[in-house]
């Protein structure tokens, strides 16, 4: 009867049957029950009619008979070597379908939150497939028609393919999807795509390198930054996943096995990746801009302009289920590492150069902005228009921007007797200190990290 089936599903047929689709969905399953005739029929995949691949594709998605056994393996091969076709295919749910049914073939019952061991000797075609899922599904018309569901799966495909190749050539096309994709303005489908990628790809080329205590590759820092800005989003889930990317590295870094593995708190995880970009990769060129792209801005004015213009908006107007997304809270964590990178000044003529650049283009705003602020004293009596500025988000997240900035700089200052033409670092740390003073008379309370920089308590 097998043979019977097996024969009319290879026999061309010149005229639409009716209920055709039904007879292959049907046929596909009594066959594939059985491994034999399941990897006969999976052999012959990409001569098959695109109603009987759809057919095999929806069997391997919903029926998992397959895993753990050796068809699981033909089911991969027969996959990958059509990934390309399947994706120029022109109906989005035969390609979503595919993509679906590959990564349930490439990781059956996996936890995607943590990262995939690397094969030691990939194929060469595991580069291509990679190639192809980039060129075919971000193209504007794929893109569009797919939609953000569709490219997530992309994403995850691309980076089971890449985990298992660990083609470092591919990495930074890899890295800018990332980099797109995480950004609060994308759906939220896609920045859980991007965690979960980062501990499928990132996680386990990163962990071959703290393990065998290699420097970090030179796009490190944009996976760093990137598990950074998910540990900031405002979904949880996209939070705890890009933890299980913190996990993974530092069970790597402190050389335990994977069955030790646990996920790190999100309150734990973001320090980590602080400490690992300033231990591992201080002198990588974005360091800098790694910490700083975090840290509000510091243009007072402007934010004063807008305030009178515009009115205030109020502290409380959203309240926040991630603390780090709190832009006074996120200052102060990122100030020790910034002090930390200022004492590096000596250690590196490159990083020196890099840091004395900043300085030079960044003192004169800070200095102003600090005259700004020194000159925000409003008398005996707190106005209304006062009272309002401290209510005012952005207000205070453009101080906490401000005084990281100053004790940053302060700390270069400190650290190179060629930044202090620039600005005597016991003027600017009494400059400081005056305007503290002054913000803290008229009711504004900084986070007690900047007061311990300023006094030399933080180190």
């Amino acid at each position: 009867m097998r043979d019977v089936l097996l024969s009319e599903l290879h026999s061309p047929h010149q005229r639409l049957q009716v209920g055709s689709a039904s007879f292959h969905q049907n046929a596909i399953h009594f066959l594939c029950a059985e491994p034999r005739w399941a990897c006969q029929v999976w052999g012959s995949f990409s001569t098959e009619s695109s109603d009987l691949r759809l057919s095999l594709v929806s069997w391997a998605a919903e029926r998992r008979r397959w895993s753990g056994t050796s068809m699981q393996q033909v089911l991969q091969t027969a996959l990958q070597a059509n990934l390309k076709e399947a994706l120029l295919d022109q109906s989005v749910e035969y390609s979503r379908t595919y993509l679906t049914t590959l990564i349930a073939v490439m990781t059956p019952g996996a936890d995607h939150t943590l990262s995939q061991k690397p094969s030691l000797s990939p194929p060469p075609w595991r580069v291509q497939s990679c190639w192809s899922v980039w060129s075919c599904c971000w193209g504007p018309w794929r893109a569009t028609e797919g939609g953000p569901e569709f490219l997530s799966q992309a994403l995850c495909a691309a980076s089971l393919l890449l985990s298992q190749s660990l083609q470092t050539s591919l990495f930074p096309r890899w890295c800018s999807l990332l980099e797109v994709h995480r950004v609060p303005e994308a759906p939220e489908a896609l920045r859980r795509s991007c965690a979960g990628a980062l501990c499928l790809a990132g996680a386990p080329l990163l962990s071959m390198a703290l393990r065998d205590h290699t420097p970090l590759p030179v796009f490190s820092t944009r996976l760093i930054n990137t598990g950074l800005y998910l540990l900031q989003d405002e979904s949880q889930q996209v939070r705890i996943k890009a933890a299980g990317f913190a996990s993974t590295l530092c069970q790597a870094r402190r050389g335990g096995g994977e069955r030790s593995m646990y996920l790190m708190q999100v309150n734990q995880a973001l320090p980590f990746l602080l400490e690992l970009l300033l231990e591992e990769c201080w002198d990588s060129p974005g360091a800098l801009e790694v910490l700083l792209c975090h840290m509000p801005q510091s243009d007072l004015s402007s934010v004063l302009r807008e305030a009178r213009d515009t009115g205030c908006a109020s502290l409380y107007e959203q309240d926040e289920a991630n603390v780090f997304a709190e832009p006074s809270v996120m200052s102060a964590c990122l100030l020790p590492y910034l002090l930390q990178l200022a004492e590096k000044y000596p250690a590196s003529s490159v990083v020196g150069e890099r840091l004395g650049v900043w300085a030079r283009e960044n003192v004169t705003d800070l200095l102003e902005n600090l005259r700004v602020c020194k000159d925000l004293q409003p008398g005996d009596t707190l106005d209304p228009s006062w009272l309002a500025l401290l209510m005012d988000s952005s207000f205070h997240g453009t101080l906490c921007g401000l005084w990281a900035r100053a004790a940053f700089l302060l700390r270069l200052l400190e650290m190179s007797d060629d930044l202090r033409p620039l600005c005597d670092p016991e003027s600017l740390r009494k400059n400081i200190q005056e305007v503290h003073c002054v913000l803290r008379q008229n009711g504004v309370q900084m986070p007690a990290a900047f007061t311990a920089a300023l006094t030399g308590d933080l180190p």
